[in-house]
């Protein structure tokens, strides 16, 4: 819905904006209409504006720096409950499932860039940063459920595109939700059928994406997804980002030289003194 979590800027408005990110020395990054003059330099200013001027003054280190924060809140968007407004807070019952459990994979154990390139995978070209955040958190949110919006009244899709037999053995059975990828692909969408699992301090129904009948069974199918869309996508960004970069540094350079041509030819010397 283009908007952030309860009343913020959105990720994809802060990511972009050098101005908005040296708001936080003081409302934190709510007011919209707080705007001070920025400044060049400011610290705490991670923005991707920000990564094109530090690429163009040749601070190289400080660009990446600055758009490994925007890649960050890009991976944001890659999951679930972040674009379906679904508030999680880690280590109880209100905490992402899908978070917690995919953790299990980090640089040590998984090479989905690998695979990708392997299978003459290409990245996703856009022209725009606004078009990264809109593509990857159009995935996350329309083709899969976050834990607490299964079904949700608030949004029109995922939809179970019809319902299989799950054998949880020793005779008995439950059901899986099917639905449909990007690339109108099968996979098990949601858990239903179970015995009821704990959710938010209350009893939940038996429509879930994790419990102990299942493990990680629907979770696994989300994470073969999202995490393949996002590489391809977070691959895209960055090639964007060093082609902008690169032609805001001409551009960069180019007023730079026009600025000290200016200045000289503003001040002229006559009879030994300076007349500007």
């Amino acid at each position: 819905y283009q908007r952030g979590w309860i009343g913020y800027r959105s990720s994809k408005g802060w990511a972009r904006s050098s101005a908005q990110q040296q708001e936080t020395r003081s409302l934190l990054a709510l007011n919209p209409w707080s705007l001070q003059k920025s400044s060049d330099d400011w610290p705490a200013d991670f923005s991707y504006e920000r990564a094109l001027l530090d690429h163009a003054k040749g601070n190289r280190e400080r660009a990446f720096e600055a758009f490994g924060h925007v890649m960050h809140l890009l991976e944001d968007a890659n999951v679930p409950e972040h674009t379906r407004n679904d508030t999680h807070i880690g280590g109880h019952s209100t905490g992402s499932p899908y978070e917690s459990t995919m953790a299990k994979w980090n640089p040590s154990n998984f090479d989905v860039a690998k695979k990708l390139f392997q299978q003459r995978k290409k990245p996703v070209l856009l022209d725009d940063l606004d078009k990264y955040f809109d593509a990857i958190a159009g995935y996350s949110n329309g083709y899969f459920f976050s834990e607490d919006t299964i079904n949700s009244k608030r949004y029109v899709a995922p939809r179970i595109v019809r319902v299989k037999k799950h054998d949880l053995g020793n005779n008995n059975s439950a059901f899986i939700g099917v639905g449909l990828d990007k690339n109108n692909q099968e996979f098990d969408l949601v858990f239903v059928g179970g015995t009821e699992t704990k959710r938010n301090f209350i009893k939940s129904k038996e429509v879930t994406l994790f419990n102990k009948e299942i493990g990680t069974l629907i979770l696994d199918g989300y994470w073969e997804r999202l995490s393949k869309d996002f590489v391809l996508h977070g691959a895209g960004a960055l090639k964007m980002m060093l082609d902008q970069a690169e032609e805001f540094k001409i551009e960069y350079e180019t007023r730079q030289a026009l600025k000290k041509e200016s200045k000289k030819s503003d001040t002229t010397y006559t009879g030994g003194m300076l007349k500007g």
